[in-house]
């Protein structure tokens, strides 16, 4: 965990820049795969809904 200093020294502000720069990126990623997953459970939806109305189809073709 990031201990805090009583003052701002010159070791603390370059290691605070990258984890502030981590920090950015990591919610990026986590956007990018929030954006993925809702896109792939929309398709996963349409997709079952397809294979659910072909095999309509296909039982009312055979009847």
């Amino acid at each position: 965990m990031k201990e805090k200093c009583s003052a701002v020294c010159n070791e603390c502000v370059p290691k605070d820049k990258t984890i502030q720069e981590l920090q950015k990126e990591y919610n990026v990623m986590k956007l990018s795969y929030h954006i993925v997953k809702e896109a792939y459970e929309t398709l996963k939806s349409r997709v079952k809904s397809l294979e659910d109305r072909l095999s309509a189809c296909q039982r009312t073709t055979k009847s």
